[in-house]
């Protein structure tokens, strides 16, 4: 394995790791790994690379070796290209509407605090807690109800239409 290659682990480990320590049957040729080989493979996810596992099996007093010997005993395998593509792809989109949702937090509360003139300190406070869409639709829904308070349903509704003719679309 490369040092930067982020192994993963297989579904045979998976089954191995769901069944209790010394239960493992002999006769269907599953490995026997040491408790420290196991805190090793239960660290494995596809997250942490090569260099960073070997730190972890070091610590634990396993040597270089360990991971090759997962691997070859098929609890463990690097990611192909199109696993390692995918991978990037959800990153890059998980990226990107985090930004899209910051853009349309900052540009609603902007909005928000026009149309309240001074009277969006609870809101701004509120909006500190969204982290996701669902959160944000929520938000805006309070913004819509204290605009209509502190003005008129016509001044909520334009606020809303606005709101929503600047999001991006997904």
């Amino acid at each position: 394995m490369q040092p930067q290659d982020r192994p993963q682990k297989t579904a045979a480990a998976r089954i191995y790791l769901n069944q209790q320590p010394g239960q493992h049957d002999a006769a269907a040729k599953q490995p026997t790994l040491t408790r420290a080989q196991r805190m090793l493979l239960i660290t494995v996810d596809g997250q942490r690379s090569v260099v960073e596992l070997m730190s972890l099996a070091r610590s634990l007093g396993l040597d270089e070796a360990v991971l090759r010997q997962l691997e070859s005993q098929g609890l463990i395998c690097r990611p192909n290209a199109d696993q390692l593509a995918q991978q990037r792809e959800r990153a890059t989109e998980q990226d990107r509407r985090a930004r899209m949702l910051a853009a349309a937090k900052l540009f609603a509360l902007e909005l928000a605090s026009r149309m309240l003139v001074g009277q969006d300190e609870k809101l701004r406070e509120q909006m500190r807690a969204v982290q996701s869409e669902s959160a944000f639709w929520d938000w805006l829904a309070q913004c819509e109800s204290s605009i209509t308070l502190a003005a008129d349903a016509d001044r909520a509704a334009l606020f809303r239409h606005r709101v929503a003719a600047n999001l991006p679309r997904a």
